[in-house]
C-alpha cells in the first residue's frame, strides 16, 4: 500500500513539474541570442516556422528605425514533398548606424486576438 501511495504522489509530482517546465519553455522569451552587424550590410535572422498550422513570426514591437530597417520577411519551404512539413522564416534586416537595440519575434496566429503567442524569440543587435 505505502509504494502504491508512493508511485501515485511521484507520479503527480512529474506531471506537475513538467507543466511547469513546458509552460517555462513556450512562455519565456529566448533572449540568448547577440546579433554582431556592419552598419550599411544587411544580416538575416532565421526561424523555425510551420505555415500549414496557421502560426507565423510576427515582429513583437516596432523596430528601432534609427538603427536597424527591415528588407524583407519570406518563407523557405521544406526540401521534402510531405505535406505540412515545416519551414523557415528568413527575416533581412539592415543595420544604418552603430548602437545597440533589441528585436523580438511572436509566433502566433495572426487571426486570435486576446490569445498569447506560443514561442517568443529576441535577438540583441549591435551594429559597428
Amino acid at each position: 500500500m505505502k509504494n502504491k501511495n508512493f508511485i501515485i504522489v511521484l507520479t503527480a509530482a512529474i506531471s506537475i513539474a513538467l507543466t511547469f517546465v513546458i509552460f517555462f519553455m513556450l512562455k519565456t522569451p529566448d533572449i540568448g541570442s547577440v546579433i554582431c552587424a556592419n552598419v550599411g550590410k544587411d544580416f538575416s535572422v532565421i526561424l523555425d516556422s510551420n505555415p500549414t498550422t496557421g502560426y507565423s513570426w510576427q515582429l513583437a514591437e516596432p523596430l528601432d528605425e534609427n538603427l536597424l530597417k527591415l528588407i524583407k520577411s519570406n518563407f523557405i519551404p521544406p526540401d521534402t514533398d510531405l505535406v505540412g512539413a515545416p519551414g523557415q522564416e528568413e527575416w533581412a534586416f539592415q543595420a544604418l548606424r552603430k548602437g545597440k537595440t533589441t528585436i523580438s519575434f511572436h509566433y502566433l496566429r495572426p487571426w486570435e486576438n486576446d490569445v498569447p503567442p506560443v514561442q517568443i524569440k529576441s535577438f540583441i543587435v549591435i551594429s559597428k
